[in-house]
């Protein structure tokens, strides 16, 4: 990893055409389109544009020798990215650290941070950065890959909006003859009950409820009649719980089908769980679902698991 400084310095990139990414030994992935490429045979640069240090450049360097700690791994370098620099934030929303299984099976964490670079005097900030960190776990080994989206253009939000772009790439990774552990986690029957809330920009927006007797709740914003003030948190979990809801729902694999009451069409979204911690205050759930709207575009939500909440007698 002690080379992963001297990578972060990108120069003469182009546009690359798609043998020329096949060349890349280690990673399959699928680039966002339109996005330059520059295959250095050691490491493989994707930018958003032609012009150093604007937008959002992913850097991916081959595998190397892990610490036995993926936690370990992913801080060491994320602080390699950022030397010098400063957390722009602090509490819980000081970084994201996130953990869990790519779509390829192999574990592993992200550490995601908004970042500011004091002048040399300290008098103020000559920069700004969203940066994420990734690490994946391929045997004794990790994957490592390098995100820094330029928050003057506003790169970072335009990553993260958009399905094509950032977040596409993170679900196509693969590493090429991987070892692949079994993935130690909860049944997804199991993992998915309760109530989630979506989170749009810090705020949530949403929710789904799905209770262990099958059946499933979207509601809307925080205020409306179909927020968590309705359900009882325990019920939810007691399959003779006569909670009727929107309609039922079943898991299979990653896939999760929604049959809405009255209808004879069942919506099916892909799924995958992971974990998230604010700012070192805990681990909490997240569900992602993986959707194609009525343009036929791909597009992803991500939900947290709502703590529960004491009843009250």
């Amino acid at each position: 990893m002690k080379k992963l400084l001297t990578l972060a310095i990108t120069i003469g990139i182009v546009n690359y055409s798609f043998s020329q990414i096949e060349k890349f030994a280690e990673y399959q992935f699928v680039a966002p389109q339109g996005w330059f490429l520059k295959n250095n045979n050691d490491h493989l640069v994707i930018s958003q544009t032609q012009v150093q240090g604007q937008g959002c450049v992913i850097l991916m360097i081959p595998s190397v020798a892990s610490s036995g700690n993926l936690e370990t791994d992913v801080q060491n370098v994320f602080n390699q990215m950022y030397p010098g620099w400063s957390y722009r934030n602090n509490g819980e929303k000081k970084y994201n650290l996130t953990k869990g299984y790519t779509a390829q099976g192999l574990e592993y964490y992200m550490l995601e941070a908004g970042m500011s670079k004091p002048s040399a005097d300290g008098s103020r900030y000559d920069g700004f950065e969203d940066g994420a960190a990734l690490v994946i776990k391929n045997g004794n080994k990790i994957g490592i890959i390098s995100v820094r989206h330029n928050t003057s253009l506003l790169a970072h939000n335009d990553c993260l909006n958009k399905y094509e772009t950032w977040l596409r790439f993170f679900n196509s990774i693969q590493i090429k003859n991987a070892i692949t552990a079994k993935a130690n986690e909860e049944a997804p029957n199991k993992r998915i009950l309760g109530i989630w809330k979506l989170q749009t920009n810090g705020v949530a927006s949403g929710e789904y409820v799905f209770a262990a007797n099958g059946n499933y709740q979207l509601g809307g914003a925080i205020g409306s009649s179909t927020t968590t003030s309705d359900f009882r948190y325990e019920y939810l979990y007691l399959k003779s719980y006569n909670f009727q809801g929107d309609g039922s729902y079943a898991i299979n694999g990653n896939q999760l089908k929604f049959m809405k009451r009255g209808t004879t069409n069942a919506d099916v979204a892909r799924i995958r769980f992971s974990k998230v911690n604010h700012g070192g205050f805990g681990w909490n759930d997240r569900i992602h679902l993986l959707k194609t709207g009525p343009d036929q575009k791909e597009y992803e939500v991500t939900y947290e698991k709502a703590q529960p909440t004491p009843p009250t007698h």
